[in-house]
């Protein structure tokens, strides 16, 4: 988990809380952006969100695998 300045806008992935450019976020490639008070800290809480992630991702991929070509 990364530390940066936003260039963009976005929700936080945890409360939903709105961030705007130039604020200070938590962020995670493949997860999102995470608000200060929310940044996770916890490997174990860190891994479900890469986890949720992850599975959103394979389900993708099998909803398009299952579409007629």
């Amino acid at each position: 988990m990364r530390t940066i300045t936003l260039k963009y806008g976005g929700d936080c992935r945890k409360c939903g809380a709105e961030l705007r450019p130039g604020q200070v976020a938590g962020y995670e490639k493949h997860v999102g952006i995470f608000c200060p008070g929310c940044m996770p800290q916890d490997r174990e809480e860190i891994r479900s969100f890469r986890q949720e992630a992850a599975d959103r991702y394979a389900e993708r991929l099998e909803a398009r695998a299952g579409r007629p070509g």
